[in-house]
């Protein structure tokens, strides 16, 4: 049995199956070390959530990847415009030049274009289906240039990927910083459990945990080992960068929603390409303001860590 189903573009999407496999696992082989059907429930209860953590580390992963082969993409869509080619011929060219993780993207984008699927709608398409801001700026750079036949479109490519090598180079030495509160929080929320699965060797353990109250006190303690792994995250979270040129929803996820209203395009799509193409450069020659941010981030974050140590350590 396969956990962690993915979709077409590499997106796992855990099942109810999954979740009921997990959980019915944990439960065995917790039942089998305290030997207690009710001391081993929260262990299962715990388990079932395994697959959504794993999904989404998984997404995660797949992401960060796809946002760090950008930079690659760039330079080969400047040989490609160099050599003479055309937009879409240089995009097609992606789908067997460029790396492992977006080639299957690209045969997509390659499909569609030979079924007469025209460039806009295939780069709004694009946008969503990596879902980051690199994207989204890149396909504004190529929608315009395609519009209104730009002879700068490399220098501004070239420029773009600069920016983009140097975000994330310091994006990635603050995920290497703040690296240790997920794991702490990892080792928070399991370190309990492990301590009681340990002490339900003693039969005494058992059976106060075999009681009611000790069976509502097993209930909190899932409850709060949950609660806090997610504030954990959210605390060593990184502040994203703001995704102002995303497009409309893909054809895929309007027919899984049904018959809804149209988006209105925002405004940050509305107007002239002239005007787009200038909050292009506006955005993208501005990485500064995103970098404080963050370093602010990690400065709060460090202080109110710092601060819980110091009241631990006077208690």
């Amino acid at each position: 049995m396969k956990l962690l189903v993915t979709n077409e573009f590499g997106e796992a999407q855990p099942r109810f199956v999954d979740l009921a496999f997990s959980g019915f696992a944990c439960f065995l082989v917790a039942e089998l070390g305290v030997n207690s059907p009710k001391l081993a429930l929260p262990f299962a209860l715990l388990g079932s959530t395994a697959p959504i953590f794993f999904a989404r580390h998984k997404n995660e992963k797949r992401r960060t990847a796809l946002s760090t082969i950008w930079p690659e993409l760039i330079d080969h869509m400047i040989s490609g415009l160099r050599a003479g080619l055309s937009i879409a011929e240089t995009i097609c060219s992606l789908s067997h030049r460029g790396p492992q993780e977006s080639r299957k993207i690209f045969e997509e984008v390659e499909t569609r274009l030979k079924s007469g699927e025209d460039l806009t709608s295939i780069f709004t398409w694009m946008k969503q289906i990596f879902a980051n801001p690199i994207a989204d700026q890149v396909c504004e750079v190529l929608d315009f240039a395609r519009g209104s036949g730009s002879r700068d479109t490399s220098l501004t490519l070239r420029t773009l990927g600069d920016f983009i090598r140097s975000d994330i180079a310091v994006r990635g030495e603050v995920q290497a910083k703040l690296g240790w509160v997920k794991n702490s929080a990892v080792v928070a929320a399991i370190a309990p459990w492990i301590l009681l699965l340990i002490l339900s060797a003693q039969p005494t353990t058992v059976a106060a945990f075999s009681t009611p109250t000790g069976f509502m006190i097993l209930g909190i303690g899932v409850l709060l080992s949950v609660i806090a792994y997610l504030w954990m995250g959210k605390v060593g979270a990184i502040p994203g960068i703001p995704r102002i040129f995303a497009g409309s929803e893909p054809d895929s996820k309007k027919s899984a929603k049904g018959t809804s209203a149209p988006q209105q395009p925002s405004e940050v799509q509305s107007g002239p390409p002239a005007s787009r193409f200038s909050r292009v450069n506006e955005h993208i020659n501005t990485p500064a303001s995103h970098v404080a941010r963050v370093n602010e981030h990690i400065n709060t974050t460090g202080s109110r860590f710092s601060r819980k140590n110091r009241l631990e350590v006077g208690s």
